[in-house]
């Protein structure tokens, strides 16, 4: 079997694979570590398969070059099912591409992989401890945008991904992220949104597998409980969009996991605002891209 996708694809392969152990799974990913080259797929690799699992994307083939190859080499006998990835962010609306983000010593996608235009915006005003926070959230208000129309476009476009797509999951996003912490960042998301769609995969798989349905599900379930979090990261939300998106889990104390640390929205950006502030000014750039 074959499976291609962002980084969610990882944790979903192994769930599967308790699942229905009869088979070898392919995973094959759209991106590649810092520094290293995108793996393509070999004859070897997709020969012999008997089903293909695609997360969607809108992209077209020439700007997603492992999807093409995969394309161009897969069997048009072997079935194939496409499913939406996690996605939103609506969340994070100043979440930037950081220029000066990169790998360091035991972070090899940098201290902080996800940018924020505002903080990135001062990074030579050399404020720091409260009179920096004080500045950033004084930035963020004027240039805050209607937060309440973007939740409501996040959910038109999380309910364009499922039309798209042969296994949905955006009822299940829709239900649950407003009321528990389901995304971490824009594109992780906790072990129990990992293992539904996983479960809903096995399903929409198993017609042309077979095997004992049952069996399989509550092994799938047994692995999902001793999944590993997406990452140690968890990109804390502004009080503002938290307040308008009502969200059920979040309070003014609440703390985000951040490489072992447990930091408030305050902590988070004060650090961070140090941390660009010390080094060579960054620049931020495009809004980084993980789904449609």
């Amino acid at each position: 079997m074959v499976i291609y996708g962002n980084c969610q694809v990882l944790p979903l392969a192994s769930l599967l694979a308790a699942a229905d152990d009869r088979y070898r799974y392919v995973c094959l990913l759209s991106f590649s570590p810092p520094g290293q080259p995108l793996l393509f797929p070999e004859s070897d690799d997709l020969g012999g398969s008997v089903l293909y699992l695609e997360q969607f994307h809108a992209k077209t083939d020439w700007l997603l070059p492992v999807r093409a190859r995969i394309r161009r080499m897969m069997s048009p006998e072997c079935p194939r099912l496409n499913f939406p990835s996690f996605v939103c962010k609506s969340f994070w609306p100043f979440d930037v591409t950081d220029g000066g983000n990169r790998g360091e010593e035991g972070y090899p996608w940098g201290c902080y992989p996800y940018g924020d235009s505002i903080v990135l915006g001062m990074a030579k005003m050399k404020l720091s401890g409260s009179a920096g926070f004080k500045e950033y959230m004084r930035r963020a208000r004027e240039r805050m945008p209607d937060v309440g129309a973007d939740l409501a476009k996040e959910g038109q476009r999380i309910e364009a991904r499922d039309e798209r797509c042969n296994v949905p999951i955006g009822d299940y996003v829709l239900d649950t992220y407003f009321r528990h912490h389901l995304f971490w960042t824009w594109g992780h998301v906790t072990a129990d949104a990992l293992e539904v769609l996983g479960e809903r995969l096995y399903g929409a798989a198993h017609r042309f597998l077979g095997g004992d349905r049952g069996a399989g599900a509550h092994r799938l379930r047994d692995l999902a409980r001793t999944l590993a979090p997406m990452g140690p990261l968890q990109v804390p939300i502004h009080p503002h969009v938290a307040d308008v998106a009502r969200l059920g889990f979040w309070r003014p104390t609440f703390r985000y996991h951040w490489y072992g640390n447990s930091w408030t929205f305050e902590e988070y950006v004060t650090r961070y605002l140090a941390y660009v502030t010390a080094r060579a000014p960054a620049h931020a750039g495009i809004r980084a891209d993980f789904g449609p």
